[in-house]
């Protein structure tokens, strides 16, 4: 059965209404006795963004061999678990690599949630202006001078055919505040500019990263000496750990999107975008400073989202 997977990962504008409101005259208000489970309450956990199949390509997970040279460039042992974690991180990366091109924008997104929003606020304002037009209790605020106004008649007759009141139930607080606050975490991933950074990398040195430092090894990466001239290169367990899962990923990877179903027109975009990996696996002074330096985007990337939420 195929499971979702999340890619994941600012200040609201001000608006002329105000969110939370209730078309009037109806006003529900929750009552003691009203189970929680019917409020609207989304966590700041719950990321938006693209969401893809996981069955949509088949990864082998990693061999005893893998797994050994793994444990041996960390210098700890690696748990079931942790192997299961760095599977479903080389999964969702092959994943996330072979839908590139179907993956929508951050511009898309965030068109979707405003023409949700905008929606919304018209719906609301169509029901207030059908409520002061049907409404028979409102006959009263005005006094008729000689005759009745068409507004005036209309009530009138509504309320002689017994409708003493108009009521127009639009209950969507819950998702417009939602939206508004997936849009604000949109807009300033949608308004980058420049190259867009490969997500699917970003995401991957993360979750090693976590595997590694709950694996109780040491998290540090080498300094800029390691694009040095000299022999002596001082790499990190850490460092040679994320290089090796790396290179299985690739290795993983390139034979799952082989055998996946691809458009002709995306196999050759994929193939280039795996390619291009291998720039950061070689092992020499000019790969391992490449690899260092991404890796360094990869986690500033990360600091900045969390500060964002």
């Amino acid at each position: 059965m195929a499971t979702l997977s999340s890619l994941n990962k600012s200040g609201a504008e001000t608006a002329r209404w105000r969110f939370g409101q209730r078309v009037q005259p109806v006003r529900r208000s929750r009552s003691k006795s009203t189970s929680l489970e019917s409020a609207f309450f989304v966590s700041s956990k719950i990321p938006i963004g693209p969401l893809l199949l996981s069955d949509f390509v088949t990864v082998a997970p990693i061999t005893d061999e893998q797994s050994s040279a793994l444990q041996n460039a960390l210098g700890v042992l690696l748990t079931k678990t942790a192997r299961e974690e760095i599977d479903a991180a080389i999964h969702r990366m092959v994943g996330t690599i072979a839908l590139a091109a179907r993956i929508p924008s951050w511009g898309d997104f965030r068109e979707q949630l405003s023409e949700i929003i905008n929606s919304g606020q018209t719906c609301i304002k169509a029901a207030q202006q059908f409520v002061q037009m049907t409404d028979p209790r409102a006959l009263g605020k005005d006094k008729p001078k000689g005759t009745l106004t068409a507004d005036q008649a209309v009530k009138t007759y509504l309320s002689l055919a017994g409708i003493k009141d108009s009521i127009v139930q639009v209950d969507i607080d819950g998702i417009l505040e939602t939206c508004q606050r997936a849009l604000d975490e949109v807009k300033p991933r949608a308004s980058k500019r420049g190259p867009k950074p490969n997500i699917a990398l970003d995401n991957f040195l993360n979750a090693i990263e976590t595997v590694a430092q709950n694996s109780g090894a040491p998290i540090k990466l080498p300094s800029d000496n390691i694009r040095g001239k000299g022999e002596l290169r001082p790499l990190t367990a850490f460092f040679r750990f994320g290089r090796e899962c790396l290179k299985i990923a690739i290795t993983n990877g390139e034979r799952a999107i082989a055998a996946a179903s691809l458009m002709d027109d995306e196999r050759p975009r994929v193939e280039k975008m795996f390619s291009d990996l291998r720039e950061y696996i070689a092992g020499d002074r000019k790969s391992d400073g490449a690899f260092l330096s991404r890796w360094r985007e990869a986690k500033a990337a990360l600091k900045t989202i969390k500060t964002a939420n």
